[in-house]
């Protein structure tokens, strides 16, 4: 039989490796980007409210898109097209729920919102 100590030190190795192995994490996803980046660079100034209020600038997927873009162009935060997709997707994710128009928007099975005729809806049938 293999002594205690040896055989933990074994184990504790074979963790570590297992722990550390190239591709061992899984990649982040983008909603978890984006929600980082909002995070780091844009609820200081924007709450939930600005997301909820009655005048919202955000009416559909290309606004939102058009939007995010905009206040890091303003905030010179020099984030890349992915960045922009990242942060409108997690805003759609957790706010909006607009359906995406071809292939401009985030995964259609990230909203659960019905097609209008103008290609955006949000579950509560607003546009």
């Amino acid at each position: 039989m293999i002594p205690k100590a040896p055989r933990r030190a074994a184990l504790a190795a074979a963790l570590l490796l297992i722990a550390g192995a190239p591709g061992a994490a899984p990649a982040q996803p983008a909603a978890d980007r984006g929600a980082l980046l909002y995070d780091t660079h844009c609820i200081g100034c924007h709450g939930a409210q600005a997301h909820w209020r009655d005048r919202r600038l955000v009416t559909d997927w290309p606004s939102l898109n058009a939007q995010v873009r905009r206040w890091q162009e303003t905030q010179r935060l020099g984030w890349t097209q992915d960045d922009i997709a990242a942060v409108a997707g997690y805003l759609n994710q957790r706010f909006y729920r607009f359906r995406p128009v071809g292939d401009a928007g985030p995964a259609a099975s990230a909203c659960s919102a019905t097609r209008s005729a103008s290609g955006c809806q949000t579950e509560g049938g607003r546009s």
